[in-house]
């Protein structure tokens, strides 16, 4: 191989290393922030799981407000 055709070839790796590593950082941050969500999900499936368990009457799941069933969740917690 000539001296040009190797530096060619290393300058090529290098520009596309340069290229793909925001995107792994921004693929990594998505993931961060998709296990978030998924933990936020799981937290208001228990608060449902347990509105639904302690009230004798059917609660209207659908009207339920997320983020107060997680506070009722987060506060049932503390006190467990």
């Amino acid at each position: 191989m000539s001296q040009g055709w190797k530096t060619s070839v290393t300058a090529a790796v290098l520009v596309a290393l340069v290229i793909s590593a925001p995107w792994g950082r921004a693929q990594a941050k998505r993931a961060a922030e998709d296990e978030a969500l998924y933990k936020e999900l799981e937290l208001f499936s228990d608060a449902l799981s347990i509105v639904q368990s302690d009230y004798v009457e059917e609660p209207e799941a659908h009207k339920a407000n997320p983020r107060q069933v997680t506070e009722v969740l987060k506060k049932k917690l503390e006190t467990a």
